[in-house]
């Protein structure tokens, strides 16, 4: 219903309304549009930085980590130094820009570790992010099936996961709280579906 609205809207209200929807969100939205036709013209249409993240979304098939993640991440490069990484920390903080981890790469952004806040903030000042980050993170690939995804991660505290290609390069994250969510909506769903259940009424609605 809501991506056959969206082609019926006026387009500068249409742009503005994927404009300002997570990329993974805006992807499903326009995957769901009937005609491929009308899919391309909607993405086209959207600034091309947020086109670019929808497409690379699109290219993977539905139930794939590729699909859900969020194309959007921060890392430092594993040379970066420690008074570097601290300046422009402090800076995205004061701008409350929002980030659950910071991931160290390498030059050809393979997924090398992770940072831990106080072992930054009481290292030197020159020391390379490589000496201080935590190495060996774990991630899931791009390919691994949804239902794979959720069962790595829930047994795992994590706030997000990154998401790699076949090389190890680091794609985006998913944040693990959507994803588990999303789990359990659909597991109560399928409750009601074997009771009977409509889905406006909850496993435990009384009969009376």
């Amino acid at each position: 219903f809501a991506a056959d609205l969206l082609i019926q809207i006026p387009e500068k209200a249409r742009i503005r309304i994927v404009g300002r929807m997570a990329v993974t969100r805006a992807a499903n939205l326009i995957l769901a549009v009937e005609r491929e036709e009308d899919r391309l013209r909607l993405i086209e249409q959207i600034d091309r930085p947020q086109a670019d993240q929808i497409r690379k979304l699109m290219a993977y098939p539905d139930g794939m980590a590729g699909r859900m993640m969020t194309p959007s991440f921060f890392a430092f490069q594993t040379d970066t130094k420690v008074e570097t990484a601290i300046q422009t920390l402090r800076f995205l903080a004061q701008k409350k820009i929002p980030f659950s981890y910071v991931y160290v790469t390498d030059q050809e952004n393979r997924l090398k570790g992770v940072l831990n806040m106080r072992e930054l903030l009481l290292s030197d000042d020159e020391t390379s992010l490589e000496s201080v980050m935590i190495p060996d993170v774990f991630s899931v690939p791009a390919t691994m099936d949804r239902e794979q995804v959720i069962q790595e991660i829930s047994h795992r505290s994590f706030l997000s996961v990154p998401v790699v290609d076949a090389g190890g390069r680091l794609l985006g994250t998913i944040r693990t709280d959507d994803l588990i969510s999303s789990a359990q909506k659909e597991a109560t769903e399928d409750i009601q579906k074997m009771f009977g259940a409509g889905g406006d009424e909850h496993v435990f609605s009384s009969i009376s």
